[in-house]
């Protein structure tokens, strides 16, 4: 099992999509893969042009960071290193809020050409939002998967050494999903099950920089 550190980020409210993104790829990006014991780092974009469903649109969601190392210690590890502390001092450059949430996963990796989304269920008592999910059940509606990956939750709430806000939002599930094509991307996002089940799905532009 691989451990991931996975950050739910929206931007600056005073900054663009634009320069939040062109700020995360560069200078974050290289900065962030310079830390010690990083087995992999995807940033995951929000696609433009649809394939994300209501749900996902209303959380008000960035992008999603996905860091991940060989156990949970070596990535504490590295949120302790000098790196780390850099990054922290970039951050609020661009970000106005995090939410943090540690996984385990398989950690398996796309083949090339795939279209990805990621799925997850808030957890939002106050509006009735959240609760258990069978992945199995995800995977019938949708047709056109060809990969898969869940993630099991370890903890999550405030980044402990980050120096940007909780953004308050905590999750039930995260799940990664890789289609064959966007159209059978977008055709699942459409899914009115999907919407029934409080299940946010985010159509995502995958940059991998290790």
């Amino acid at each position: 099992m691989v451990a991931f550190n996975i950050s739910l980020q929206r931007r600056r409210a005073d900054i663009s999509e634009e320069e939040y993104q062109r700020h995360w790829l560069e200078p974050h990006g290289p900065m962030t893969s310079k830390l010690p014991g990083l087995r992999f780092y995807v940033q995951n974009h929000i696609a433009a042009g649809g394939g994300s469903n209501a749900l996902a649109r209303s959380l008000g969601i960035d992008g999603f960071a996905q860091l991940a190392y060989d156990s949970v210690e070596a990535r504490t590890a590295a949120y302790d290193s000098p790196q780390a502390k850099l990054c922290n001092l970039d951050t609020p450059l661009f970000l106005g809020g995090v939410s943090r949430v540690v996984t385990e996963s398989d950690g398996v990796q796309p083949k090339e050409g795939l279209a990805k989304a990621i799925v997850v269920i808030p957890r939002i008592p106050a509006s009735g939002i959240g609760g258990p999910v069978v992945v199995e059940k995800v995977l019938e509606l949708c047709a056109g998967i060809q990969q898969h990956s869940k993630h099991r939750i370890i903890e999550q709430a405030v980044a402990t050494k980050g120096t940007v806000p909780f953004i308050g939002l905590e999750i039930d599930l995260f799940l990664e999903l890789w289609f064959g094509n966007a159209d059978d991307l977008v055709a699942c996002a459409g899914n009115e099950e999907l919407q029934k089940n409080n299940i946010a799905f985010f159509h995502i532009k995958p940059y991998r920089f290790v």
